[in-house]
């Protein structure tokens, strides 16, 4: 995912120093005519997001292995709930609630 605000004639990108941000505005134009990232516009910024198509020319023009993923095509560790479903209640029965 990489963002750019809406503002052609900015100096500079916000996350990226030293690039103006038509430079990015415009490569990014070039990647989504090749159908290698997907575009979407809201509140004055572009929005541009890999395809499975993207991350295989990016994997090759750099000569990654076929095992570097982006971070969010990873699976993430199950996490433990904060507290185990079902059973009794370490501290006894709740008392109160409606009707009992």
């Amino acid at each position: 995912l990489i963002v750019a605000a809406d503002e052609p004639n900015a100096r500079k990108h916000m996350e990226l120093e030293n690039i103006p941000n038509l430079q990015v505005m415009k490569l990014m134009q070039s990647l989504a005519s090749r159908g290698l990232v997907r575009k979407t516009y809201t509140w004055n910024h572009h929005y541009w997001f890999l395809t499975n198509e993207g991350i295989t020319f990016l994997r090759e023009y750099l000569g990654l292995p076929e095992t570097v993923v982006p971070n969010t095509h990873k699976k993430q560790a199950a996490r433990q709930p904060a507290r185990p479903e079902g059973g009794p209640r370490p501290d006894g029965p709740r008392e109160g609630g409606f009707g009992r």
